[in-house]
This record gives structure tokens, sequence and C-alpha cells, in this order.
């Protein structure tokens, strides 16, 4: 994953890396993703689904905050 930094008048492309022994959601293509923004929280991008494969498809939800570029994945039957 990559994140284009806009705060300055250059921007410039970063490569997200995970902390060690992080969880992190596998390569995929024809997810959704969204971008939520809750007050004055940082956004957040929301991602469901998609295939690795033809064979492989996710029928999953993964959770990037922006702030601390770390994921999280909810878990089923869980609402806040």
């Amino acid at each position: 994953l990559y994140k284009l930094d806009m705060s300055s008048s250059e921007y410039f492309w970063s490569k997200i890396e995970p902390a060690a022994g992080a969880k992190w959601p596998e390569a995929r293509s024809h997810h959704t993703a969204v971008v939520f923004e809750d007050g004055g929280a940082s956004p957040k991008i929301i991602i469901f689904g998609g295939f690795r494969s033809s064979s492989i498809r996710y029928n999953d939800v993964w959770i990037l905050d922006t702030a601390t570029d770390s994921w999280e994945q909810p878990r089923a039957g869980l609402t806040e």
C-alpha cells in the first residue's frame, strides 16, 4: 500500500509498511473502498471484499487508520 502525502507544496509517495506482527489485508482487486470521517478524528479507509484470483474471493472488512497507518479487522456481529 502506498500513501500520497499532500501536506506541502511538493507531493510525495511513501510505502506503508505494517509493524512487525501486525495484521493487514491480503492483496486484492475489485474491492470496495470508502473514506469515513467522524468529526475531528483522522479519516479512516474501509475496504470490503475483492478478489485474489478467479477462485479466491474475499468477504471481509478491514479499516485503515490514516493517522497511524495501522489496520484493524472488526469482528463479525460487533456494532458501535
